[in-house]
């Protein structure tokens, strides 16, 4: 019996968010949370009573046990955090326009978490999962966490973990020509892919409406469903036939991450039909 429904690695990061209509430059305060797409995908489940772990490398200082505090708050699992003795985390500044578009600045280089490696992860507990979550940021951060992530689907498909994949392309973080290059590998090995339509046409130049995406996407990728995001909605791949995913939104989740939120129900329902 797997000791979690789901296990995730990735970068956890302290957003600063300014009050609604102030700009960063004239903010005189900011609220403090915790941000990090595979780290709110796990806190999601969690709130919705999935037992959740999630694995990446922390500072051992007040700013990484706040991390660690707050997700472990949530319900999540932090017994798989790596904690380093120096180091720093990463931090994103939001100017919040409205409940769901904000503009972000990014200060995360060189954090603890681009320090991730194959040898610091405890590789038994991850993998004790009925399903692993993996994201396009993670092997973007550096030459390290890209080799974290190929050993973590390697170790998966061996041991017959199925794989959910959310692309989350940031151009900030590499060229999309290395983004297509690694990306194109890891889609191909996947149950679950999870894409936004601007991904889907910067990375992988998947054009068209949204049918033809999801009927190209499916040729890159053994992924018994993809879950196609766009600006009016989402519709859903599931092996031939396509559909309009009418997903449960849950109130005691945050609505700023609606991505995550969305992709988490989603898994919910797998979870439960696989109970």
């Amino acid at each position: 019996m797997p000791e979690f429904d789901l296990t995730t690695i990735g970068e956890s990061l302290i957003r600063l968010s300014a009050p609604p209509d102030t700009l960063i430059e004239s903010v005189t305060r900011f609220d403090v949370d915790v941000v990090g797409s595979e780290s709110n995908f796990a806190r999601a489940l969690a709130m919705l009573g999935r037992k959740t772990a999630w694995c990446s490398r922390l500072p051992e200082n007040p700013l990484g046990k706040s991390v660690a505090n707050s997700l472990g708050s949530a319900g999540v699992d932090v017994s798989l955090i790596e904690w380093s003795a120096s180091g720093r985390i990463g931090i994103c500044y939001d100017e919040i326009e409205n409940r769901s578009s904000s503009t972000r600045l990014f200060d995360r280089a060189n954090s603890c978490a681009t320090k991730m490696r194959v040898d610091g992860i405890n590789w038994s507990r991850v993998l004790s999962t009925r399903l692993l979550h993996l994201t396009g940021i993670t092997p973007a951060l550096s030459s390290s966490c890209r080799e974290v992530i190929d050993e973590a689907v390697l170790r998966a498909k061996s041991l017959g973990v199925p794989i959910s994949f959310d692309v989350n392309y940031h151009a900030e973080l590499w060229p999309v020509l290395d983004a297509r290059s690694v990306l194109s590998l890891l889609v191909a090995e996947v149950e679950f892919l999870f894409i936004k339509q601007r991904d889907a046409e910067i990375v992988f130049e998947v054009f068209g409406s949204p049918e033809q995406q999801l009927h190209q996407l499916s040729k890159l990728t053994n992924a018994k469903r993809i879950l196609l995001t766009r600006n009016d909605g989402t519709i859903a791949w599931n092996g031939g036939s396509f559909g309009d995913d009418a997903v449960q939104r849950k109130s005691n989740i945050d609505s700023i991450n609606v991505h995550d939120t969305l992709f988490a129900n989603v898994i919910d329902a797998w979870l439960k039909l696989d109970e």
